[in-house]
């Protein structure tokens, strides 16, 4: 979100701004906040290490392990990231804290933008690759496709970075929120101001639209696989990234299905709210912040932007490992096979187990593996 700072003052020595006047967060919700927050932090950040440890092990690379591997990158630095926005909400005075560094508050606000970005992006990738997979199993979508999608993405991300780089702009911490913005002076030039409208707009859209493709393809998924249950049928996809099919086990590949289908529905929930907020700011996109009477109710003003774009997110990333725990039997395994976590020395990588006469690899295409082998994993 990008702020037009026309309706705030300066506060903490002109190292933050406040436009709700008087101030009216509630110092308990915030130190219930930060707290969770930090144990969000605490929890998430060495699980989401072992779990990409555990997805970096493995030699058999395709689509899903790909896509679950950078997800899980971009949960590890999700809830390493709000160090700086704990600290603040755990003053009970909303301080700036870390966020008085100019620089770090800059590096926090362009870091956090893309972190919500990528992971959002991310979990559409999954869910609609396993959607396709699931309603049309004779035509999956290929590598090729997938790989110039995520291309797209990354240009339009560089291409909105480079372009902000271009204007003087500020990045300040904002009390209302607790967390660094970029902010634009009321006397911005016509085509600052053109381009800040679209990039506000371009930032909601870049949350909104692929949170409503995971609940379009939610729904296609779950009705797709309860017509396959109800016919005893579990639909058989070709082979992907080159990988030649062994004999196709129905059970598993539903397990697999349905363990992308929980992820993609724990995101969904977690980035709902966010995603709400970000149309009502499109709505509002034109007025200096917050521009609408809904906004700039205490509550929503002071409480609701801090819940649903860091605790929310953070709690969603400390949250997908335990899924993982639950669902691949490969990676339980190979966490109660570990003594600890994190390995202070040395590299444990999982060695691929046999089954018979047949090589099975701990982490596998979800789809693909032989039948006797009862520990592969999605």
């Amino acid at each position: 979100m990008v702020l037009k700072t026309t309706n705030f003052f300066h506060v903490a020595n002109g190292t933050a701004i406040q436009c709700g006047t008087p101030a009216k967060y509630s110092p308990i919700l915030d130190l219930c906040t930060g707290l969770l927050l930090g144990i969000g932090m605490l929890l998430g950040t060495p699980s989401n290490l072992s779990a990409l440890r555990y997805f970096l092990s493995s030699r058999y690379r395709t689509i899903p392990q790909k896509l679950y591997t950078l997800l899980t990158s971009i949960n590890v630095v999700t809830c390493f990231a709000h160090i700086p926005v704990t600290y603040s909400l755990l003053s009970t005075t909303r301080s700036p804290g870390l966020f008085s560094e100019a620089t770090l508050c800059a590096a926090w606000a362009i870091l956090n933008e893309l972190l919500q970005r990528a992971g959002v992006f991310v979990v559409m990738i999954m869910t609609v690759t396993r959607t396709v997979a699931i309603v049309r199993p004779l035509f999956p979508l290929g590598t090729r496709v997938v790989v110039k999608v995520c291309i797209g993405f990354a240009l339009l991300n560089v291409i909105t970075v480079a372009i902000n780089s271009c204007f003087s702009v500020r990045y300040v911490f904002v009390v209302d929120f607790c967390y660094c913005v970029r902010t634009v002076d009321g006397s911005a030039s016509l085509a600052q101001s053109w381009w800040t409208l679209v990039d506000n707009i371009i930032t909601s859209l870049s949350i909104v639209l692929p949170i409503v493709t995971i609940f379009i393809s939610l729904l296609v998924s779950l009705l797709e696989l309860e017509k396959a249950r109800k016919r005893s049928v579990v639909p058989v996809p070709s082979p992907v990234d080159g990988v030649k099919s062994s004999k196709f086990n129905a059970p598993f590949h539903r397990s697999a299905s349905v363990t992308i289908l929980l992820i993609s529905c724990l995101f969904f929930i977690c980035y709902l709210p966010l995603s709400v907020l970000r149309m009502v700011a499109i709505a509002m996109i034109t007025n200096p912040y917050p521009g609408t009477p809904i906004l700039s109710r205490s509550f929503i003003n002071w409480h609701s932007w801090t819940l649903c774009k860091v605790l929310f997110i953070t709690l969603n990333a400390a949250l997908n490992p335990l899924l993982y725990f639950t669902r691949m039997s490969g990676y339980a395994s190979w966490v109660r096979k570990s003594k600890f976590i994190l390995s202070a020395t040395g590299s444990r990588k999982m060695k691929p187990k046999r089954s018979g006469t047949d090589q099975v690899f701990i982490f596998r295409e979800p789809i693909y593996r032989t039948s006797n082998n009862k520990n592969a994993v999605d």
